[in-house]
């Protein structure tokens, strides 16, 4: 805990150690691992796939924040919001109603939209590309990754 507010950019170098710091206590105080790790925002999915990886459970990456913070009343005002490219509209996820002009995806969102073109500040360039870049990928890991995606057997490494 630090008593003034400091740039979460500023965290970064010690995410790595907070995840190791942190799955001790998660296991500890959960008596056991938990069954979904959800990151939000580039700092929190960091840690949230470190951990998840770690632990051998399942990883939700939220891919953007809304920032309604940022933007009084954008829940009303969403079609203004939503002719600016550097904003994103806000989801309803609810398939079991629907409202009159209500801005809704129901079968998830594109990625490969410009908007979420984001690194976060110091990644590695070596590591994220744009997905055109074929010849870059890291297709070694393929078969460990269909392992640790696809496999019912849980290891000691994931304990």
């Amino acid at each position: 805990m630090v008593r003034k507010w400091i740039s979460r950019f500023e965290v970064w170098p010690y995410l790595e150690t907070f995840t190791e710091d942190v799955a001790a206590e998660i296991a500890k105080e959960l008596q056991g691992k938990p069954d979904l790790i959800i990151g939000n925002y580039s700092d929190g999915n960091v840690v949230a796939s470190l951990l998840a990886h770690k632990l051998g459970v399942t990883e939700c990456t939220i891919a953007h924040a809304l920032e309604k913070t940022k933007y009084p009343e954008s829940d009303i005002y969403w079609k203004k919001f939503d002719e600016n490219k550097d904003t994103v509209g806000q989801y309803e996820s609810h398939t079991a109603f629907t409202l009159p002009g209500l801005y809704r995806v129901v079968h998830g969102i594109d990625v490969f939209d410009p908007k979420f073109n984001i690194v976060s500040p110091g990644a590695d360039e070596s590591i994220y590309f744009p997905y055109t870049e074929e010849k870059l990928r890291l297709t070694s890991f393929h078969e460990e990754i269909e392992e640790l995606l696809y496999s019912p057997v849980e290891n000691e490494e994931h304990l």
